[in-house]
């Protein structure tokens, strides 16, 4: 059985206040998943991508033109990896909701990713960010712990 790893990233902000200055109308939650056999060839390949399009420099899309985006992917396609993700498109959530107060969304956004990771593979080691600090990443394990969401979770890892 294969054993996976999960790399995990948030685009955008938690404010469901759209039109404010700042605030972004989506929140993304993405994971690359790449199978552990294959974790040393598709780092290499990426390196080596990375030097191509962006020299010494951070891997941002958004210093990217269109043209060169499309090239960029292009090279990225036939690697070995696959990615979950999740895209709220916060101008459609009731501001009145739960979803309002920033530790619950960012919870159900990235719930919804962890319940799509763990549903689909059972042998996984998941890396993110320390989003919130160390007294979120509990209360989050918690939420994501709870009885109703355990058939979910086989086996897990957390770094």
């Amino acid at each position: 059985m294969s054993r996976y790893a999960a790399y995990i990233d948030e685009f955008g902000n938690h404010d469901l206040a759209t039109e404010k200055d700042g605030a972004s109308r989506y929140f993304i939650v993405l994971a690359v998943v790449v199978d552990e056999t294959f974790l040393a060839e598709l780092t290499t390949a990426v390196t080596a991508i990375k030097h191509e399009f962006f020299g010494a420099g951070e891997m941002k899309s958004s210093r990217v033109r269109e043209d060169r985006r499309v090239r960029v992917l292009d090279t990225l396609a036939p690697l070995p990896f696959r990615f979950y993700a999740v895209a709220v498109d916060k101008a459609r959530i009731d501001r009145d909701s739960g979803l309002g107060y920033k530790t619950s969304f960012i919870k159900f956004a990235n719930g919804r990713l962890y319940n799509a990771l763990f549903q689909n593979l059972t042998d996984l080691t998941v890396y993110a960010d320390g989003h919130g600090g160390t007294e979120f990443i509990e209360s989050f394990r918690r939420y994501l712990e709870q009885p109703i969401r355990q058939i979910f979770f086989h086996s897990r890892r957390w770094k």
